[in-house]
C-alpha cells in the first residue's frame, strides 16, 4: 500500500469512527426521560393511526387534543379528525407506536417510539455533510471536509437534543437534506447528466416535487422557506443570465416547474386541513398573550439563539471572507469545483435568511422551528472557509501557499474555539445525561401509579399537563388535560389528580380535589413545567429550560404531588 493509499485508509477510518460517535452522542439512552407534552401527543395520534387509519380525536370517553383553542378549531367534525397540524409526524409516529405495542416496560416503549425520528435526523445531518463533501472533488479533501464537520455538529447541543424527539424536527432535517441533494444535483449545478437528459429532468422534477409535498404535510413553515428560496434562486439565475433570453426563460420554467408541482399536490390537503383558518384562529387566540411582542423581537430571539447556540457568528466572519476573497480573485481562471463550493454557500445562506424571515413572521419563536439551520450553517461555514482559504493561497507566492492555508485554517479553527467556553456547560450537561439518565415528573408519576395500581387503564386521572403521557403510558382515562376544551369533564370525579405548576386547569383540579376526599402522595421529583424539552436558548414563551439533571425536590412544597381518591369514596 502507497503512502497516499494509507492516508486514505486513515481518514476513511477516522469519518467512520466520527459517525459512530456522534450517533453515540445523540442515542444514548434514548428511552430516557419518558416522553414529555408534545412528543406524547405525537405517539397517541400515532396510536390512533394504528387503530383508525388517521389521527382520530376521540375513541368512546378518551380523547387526544392539545392545541390550546377550542375543539371547533382543531378538529374535522365530519372525521373527528385532528387538523391542528398536518399529520406527517403522526404516521412516522405509528411506526414507534407498532414496535412499541410489543413490549410493556414504559423505557423500552419509549426507546422504540423515538427510534425512527432519531434515525431519521441523524441520516439528514450525515447526508448535509455528505452533501459539502462531495463538492470537493479529491478524496482526501472529501475526507477532511466530513471530519470537520463531524466535529462542529456536535458542538450545537440544541440539534443533539432535538434529534432524540419523537416530533417532526428530525423528518424535517432529513426532508429538507434530501431536497437539497436533489435541487443542488440535479438544477443548481447544471442538471441531469444522462443520456436521456429529458428523462433525467423529468425524474428530477418528479423527485423533486414530491419530496417538497412530503415536507409541506410533516412542518409547512420549512416547506414555505425553501419554497421561497429555491424560487428566489431560479429567478436570481433568470436575471443573471447571459445570452439568448428565451433559453433564459425555459431554464426558469423548468426549475420552477417543481415548485409549481408541489403546490398542485398539497392543494387538497391545505383544503382538507382549513390550514388559513386554523393558522388565522391560532394568531388571534395567541396575539393578546404576546401583548407588543411582534416580528422584531421575534427575529431578535432567533437570532440570539444561532448566534448563541449555533455556527451563525464564524459562518457570518466566513462569508465576508469568501466574498471578499473572490471579489480579488474575479480575474482567475475559472474553477468549476470551486464555483460549486460558491454556488451552494449562497444557496445556503438565502435559505438561512428566508427561513429566519419567515419564522419571525410566526407568532412563536421556538428553537425547535429553526433548528434545521444548525447543520446548514455548519456547511456553510465550512465552505465558505474553503473558499477564502483556497483563494488566499491561490494568489500568495508559490513558496508560501501552504503557510497561508495553515493560517486560514488556524484563523477559522479560532473562530470555532472562541465560541467553546460558552458551549461548555451544555456540554458538560450532555455528558452527565450520557452517564447518568434524566427522569421527569412523568417518569414519576408512571412509576408510582403503575406500582400502586394492578390495572391503571381503568383509571380516570385529571391534570393540567402532558395528559397524552400519562392516557399512553398507563391506558387511562386522563381528562382536562392543558387545552382545557371539555368543561363537562369537570362532572367527573377522578381516581388520581395529578397537578401541574401551569395556571391552565390548576383551578379545576382544585376544585375536584374538593369534592371527594384524597389521599396525599409526594414524589421524590420536583414539580417542574414540562417532563423536560429541548430548548436551551431563554424565551419568553418557555418558562423553563431543558435541565440536564432530574430536578429534585428542595423544599416539600417543591415535591410532585398525587392526589389517590379514597377507596371508600370511590367505592361510593
Amino acid at each position: 500500500m502507497t503512502r497516499e493509499a494509507g492516508r486514505g485508509v486513515a481518514l476513511g477510518a477516522l469519518v467512520a469512527l466520527g459517525v459512530a460517535l456522534f450517533a453515540a452522542w445523540v442515542l444514548r439512552h434514548l428511552s430516557y426521560p419518558l416522553l414529555w407534552n408534545d412528543e406524547a401527543e405525537t405517539a397517541m395520534y400515532g396510536e390512533r393511526i394504528l387503530d383508525f387509519g388517521y389521527p382520530k380525536v376521540h375513541d368512546g370517553p378518551r380523547w387526544v387534543y392539545e392545541l390550546q383553542a377550542p375543539l371547533h378549531v382543531g378538529v374535522k367534525e365530519r372525521f373527528d379528525a385532528y387538523i391542528g397540524s398536518t399529520w406527517g409526524q403522526y404516521y412516522v409516529g405509528a411506526l414507534g407506536a407498532l414496535a412499541a405495542r410489543r413490549v410493556d416496560d414504559p423505557y423500552e416503549k419509549t426507546w422504540r417510539l423515538r427510534a425512527p425520528f432519531a434515525l431519521a435526523g441523524l441520516a439528514g445531518v450525515l447526508a448535509l455533510g455528505a452533501l459539502g463533501a462531495s463538492l470537493f472533488p479529491e478524496r482526501r479533501r472529501r475526507a477532511l471536509f466530513a471530519l470537520a464537520f463531524l466535529l462542529l455538529a456536535p458542538l450545537s447541543t440544541v440539534l443533539v437534543l432535538h434529534l432524540r424527539e419523537m416530533r417532526h424536527y428530525p423528518v424535517v432535517v432529513l426532508l429538507v437534506a434530501c431536497i437539497l441533494w436533489t435541487y443542488v444535483r440535479s438544477y443548481a449545478l447544471g442538471g441531469p447528466r444522462r443520456r436521456d437528459p429529458a428523462r433525467g429532468g423529468a425524474l428530477a422534477c418528479a423527485l423533486l416535487a414530491g419530496l417538497m409535498a412530503l415536507l409541506s404535510q410533516v412542518f409547512t413553515l420549512p416547506y414555505a422557506a425553501l419554497g421561497a428560496t429555491l424560487g428566489l434562486d431560479q429567478l436570481g439565475l433568470f436575471l443573471r443570465a447571459r445570452g439568448e433570453r428565451r433559453a433564459a426563460l425555459r431554464r426558469l420554467a423548468r426549475g420552477l416547474l417543481p415548485l409549481a408541482l408541489s403546490v398542485l399536490l398539497i392543494a387538497p390537503a391545505l383544503v382538507f386541513f382549513e390550514t388559513f383558518r386554523v393558522a388565522g384562529e391560532l394568531a388571534r387566540r395567541v396575539r393578546p398573550f404576546h401583548g407588543s411582542f411582534g416580528p422584531a423581537e421575534h427575529l431578535a430571539l432567533l437570532l440570539r439563539y444561532l448566534a448563541t447556540q449555533e455556527l451563525l457568528v464564524p459562518a457570518l466572519v466566513a462569508r465576508v471572507a469568501a466574498l471578499a476573497a473572490a471579489r480579488s480573485a474575479r480575474d482567475a481562471p475559472p474553477d468549476p469545483g470551486l464555483a460549486a463550493r460558491r454556488r451552494v454557500a449562497s444557496l445556503l445562506w438565502l435559505l438561512v435568511a428566508v427561513y429566519v424571515g419567515l419564522c419571525a413572521l410566526t407568532p412563536f419563536s421556538y428553537e425547535r422551528y429553526v433548528v434545521v439551520l444548525s447543520p446548514l450553517l455548519v456547511v456553510a461555514f465550512l465552505l465558505d472557509a474553503a473558499t477564502a482559504i483556497e483563494l488566499a493561497a491561490r494568489r500568495a507566492a508559490p513558496g508560501r501557499r501552504r503557510a497561508v492555508a495553515a493560517a486560514g485554517i488556524a484563523a477559522a479553527a479560532a473562530l470555532v474555539l472562541a465560541l467553546v467556553p460558552a458551549r461548555l456547560p451544555a456540554l458538560e450537561g450532555r455528558w452527565r445525561e450520557l452517564t447518568v439518565p434524566y427522569r421527569g415528573p412523568v417518569d414519576f408519576v408512571v412509576e408510582a401509579v403503575r406500582a400502586r395500581y394492578a390495572r391503571p387503564e381503568t383509571l380516570v386521572i385529571a391534570t393540567n399537563y402532558e395528559p397524552s403521557a400519562l392516557a399512553y403510558y398507563l391506558g387511562s382515562r386522563v381528562t382536562l388535560g392543558f387545552a382545557c376544551a371539555k368543561q363537562e369533564e369537570l362532572a367527573i370525579q377522578p381516581d388520581v389528580i395529578v397537578p401541574r405548576p401551569w395556571r391552565r386547569c390548576r383551578r379545576a383540579l382544585d376544585l375536584l380535589a374538593q369534592q371527594a376526599p384524597y389521599e396525599t402522595q409526594r414524589l421524590p421529583v420536583a414539580n417542574a413545567r414540562y417532563n423536560n424539552i429541548p430548548q436551551l436558548t431563554p424565551n419568553p414563551f418557555v418558562p423553563e429550560l431543558h435541565r440536564f439533571e432530574t430536578p429534585l425536590p428542595a423544599h416539600a412544597s417543591d415535591a410532585l404531588v398525587l392526589l389517590h381518591r379514597r377507596a371508600e369514596s370511590a367505592a361510593r
